[in-house]
């Protein structure tokens, strides 16, 4: 294998493509609004949610690595804070201030300084909305709900399993698999975190183990003892691709179909050296990996503004309109995103890193 225990490449590339599908499934969406620049074709739809729920497994196994290496509850909700926060909140405030004013959807209802402005104001900055009925600003923002409460319950786990002992622990355990499976049977969606975190169990322990082994034994010991160690992942059989095909065809139908083969791609993503890696190592995948939260949170504004230019345009040219909105819609966001990345997520978060 060519897995870095630290960063993985193949991870971070999945992030990108997961983005950059969710912003083409979005732009199909949005043409398709009242039926302005094309209509809408029904099966798409479920595929932009399909690709949040990649993230999902990413995060799952991105968290569980992420309280094992800090083995610190304070600095694993820092580092959550100031990660999810910054570019939310700074569209956070721009809805707030701009929504109610420009009549945008329910928010048009809204009267700055009312108490239902507050309300609607301090729920979405907490997330609320997507996990409780709630009306929410950033459409696209209910992963952000979902994330957060896996970030709870996740460090609950993790404190759990790592303070307590015997009978104490086995109680507090079971206490949250009961609240886990609530959660998944109130949110089927959350079931994908769990793919994450049971790919980075297997992994991370087979590669403890076998560390371990090397250390304090001698070759033919290890040979032996290997037999007896956690089992690494595995094989996926190059099926990964397809099976990821076939898991979003699936969650058209029911998530719960797309859990077993997107397990096999994601295993096969976790690797690193197959076919479906190799693609997620491309530097430009990598690079949409590095700004994809930008991406996520930001196009569904670029993708309105260019809209209604491609409405514009489509009334004389529909073909351009057309063009305008598929084109230039996706490169914007990018470019956007870009710049998020480098003054938000880069600049702003060392600062208050420095701070805190």
């Amino acid at each position: 294998m060519k897995q870095n225990s630290n960063f993985n490449l193949s991870i971070h590339g999945l992030r990108g493509l997961a983005a950059i599908l969710v912003v083409f499934f979005h732009v199909h969406g949005m043409g398709a609004k009242n039926n302005a620049l094309w209509t809408s074709i029904e099966s798409i739809r479920s595929f932009a949610p399909f690709c949040v729920c990649i993230f999902f497994c990413i995060s799952g196994f991105l968290i569980a690595q992420t309280l094992e290496k800090h083995n610190s509850l304070r600095i694993f909700a820092k580092n959550r804070l100031v990660r999810i926060y910054p570019v939310f909140l700074v569209l956070h405030l721009i809805m707030f201030a701009i929504g109610p004013a420009k009549g945008y959807d329910w928010m048009g209802t809204l009267k700055y300084g009312s108490l239902n402005y507050f309300q609607a104001f301090f729920a979405n900055l907490l997330f609320l909305p997507g996990i409780f009925d709630l009306p929410i600003a950033q459409k696209n923002a209910w992963s952000l709900s979902y994330e957060a409460l896996f970030y709870i319950l996740a460090g609950l786990v993790w404190k759990t399993s790592t303070t307590l002992r015997g009978v104490a622990k086995n109680l507090g355990l079971i206490v949250l698999a009961a609240i886990i499976a609530m959660a998944i049977y109130t949110w089927i969606n959350a079931v994908f975190f769990l793919i994450g975190v049971g790919c980075y169990l297997i992994h991370s322990n087979y590669e403890r183990q076998e560390l371990e082994l090397v250390r304090s034994s001698t070759k033919s010991t290890v040979f032996s003892m290997k037999i007896l160690a956690f089992p690494p992942l595995p094989s996926t059989y190059r099926l990964g691709l397809p099976a990821l095909v076939i898991a979003a065809i699936g969650y058209a139908y029911h998530p719960l179909i797309a859990i077993p083969f997107l397990s096999i791609f994601f295993v096969e993503v976790v690797q690193e050296d197959l076919f479906s890696a190799k693609i997620l190592r491309l530097r430009a995948i990598q690079f949409l990996g590095t700004i994809s939260y930008s991406l996520y949170l930001i196009h569904p504004f670029v993708l309105d503004l260019v809209r209604s230019i491609a409405v514009k345009v489509a009334e004389g040219n529909p073909l351009l309109g057309n063009l305008t909105l598929i084109i230039v819609g996706p490169i914007v966001s990018i470019l956007v995103a870009w710049f998020s990345y480098e003054l938000i997520e880069r600049k702003l978060t060392k600062i208050i890193l420095a701070k805190v």
